[in-house]
C-alpha cells in the first residue's frame, strides 16, 4: 500500500483502526487523528522502502539517496514526493496531538519520529532544547485553532503560525506544504471525520450502558 492508495481508499476509515492496532500493539492510541496520521506515516515509509529496496530498519546516506533517486522514473519521483509528504503530515499531526495532551513540545520525539520514518531520504537535526514549554499566548492560539477544526488540518494553513517553529520551519523547508494542503488534507480530513463520528456514537452507547468512556483528545 502507499499514501496514494490511502488517499483514494474512501471516507470509511474503520479498517485503519485494525491495521494500526496490529502494528502498534500496546502502543496503540485511539485518538482518530493519531490513527489516520499513523497510517500516512506507515504507508509513506513502506513506499520509500519499496522504491529504495530497504528493510524495515534500513537507512540511507545523502549520497546514496541522490544516486538512487536519480535512477527513478518521473512517476516514481512524483510518488516519492507524495509519500514523503504523507510522512510529514503524519508526524506533524502526531506532535500536535501530543502538544495538546502534554502542554509542551517534545522536539526530540518530533525529530526522531521523522527520521525513523524517512529512513535517510530526508534528515532533521535537533536544534534547541529537547523539551520545550509552549508560551501562554501560543498555547491559546493552538487551543483556538484546534477547537475550530477537530481534524487539526487547520494547522497546515490558517493555524500554521501557531505551530512550534521547529515544525513550521521544517515544513516550509521541505517544499511539501502546498502538496499537503492541496492533495493530502482533503482525504485525511474526511477519514478523521469518519472516525470521530463513529467514536462519538460508540461513546454514546457506552455512556448509556453506564461504562466509563475511553479518553479522546477532542476539543
Amino acid at each position: 500500500m502507499s499514501v496514494e492508495q490511502l488517499m483514494s481508499s474512501g471516507n470509511d476509515a474503520s479498517h485503519l483502526i485494525d491495521i494500526e492496532k496490529t502494528k502498534a500493539g500496546k502502543r496503540f492510541v485511539t485518538d482518530p487523528r493519531y490513527v489516520v496520521a499513523n497510517a500516512y506515516i506507515n504507508q509513506g515509509k513502506e513506499l520509500i522502502m519499496k522504491l529504495f529496496g530497504l528493510s524495515d530498519h534500513g537507512k540511507m546516506t545523502t549520497a546514496l539517496v541522490d544516486d538512487l533517486e536519480s535512477r527513478l522514473a518521473p512517476t516514481q519521483r512524483q510518488s516519492l514526493s507524495i509519500n514523503y509528504a504523507g510522512i510529514l503530515l503524519g508526524v506533524s499531526l502526531h506532535t500536535v496531538v501530543n502538544i495538546l495532551r502534554d502542554n509542551e513540545f517534545n522536539a526530540k520525539n518530533f525529530v526522531d519520529e521523522h527520521n525513523v520514518a524517512a529512513m535517510g531520504y530526508s534528515k532533521l537535526n535537533l536544534n534547541g532544547d529537547a523539551m520545550q514549554i509552549i508560551p501562554s499566548e501560543q498555547w491559546k492560539k493552538i487551543i483556538n485553532y484546534a477547537s475550530q477544526d477537530p481534524t487539526f488540518g487547520i494547522f497546515f494553513n490558517e493555524g500554521f503560525t501557531a505551530l512550534p517553529q521547529t515544525i513550521s520551519d521544517f515544513l516550509l523547508k521541505s517544499g511539501r506544504l502546498t502538496l499537503i494542503n492541496k492533495a493530502l488534507l482533503p482525504p485525511y480530513r474526511l477519514q478523521v471525520q469518519d472516525l470521530i463520528a463513529k467514536r462519538s456514537a460508540e461513546k454514546k452507547q457506552t455512556k448509556s450502558k453506564g461504562d466509563a468512556p475511553d479518553k479522546l483528545i477532542l476539543p
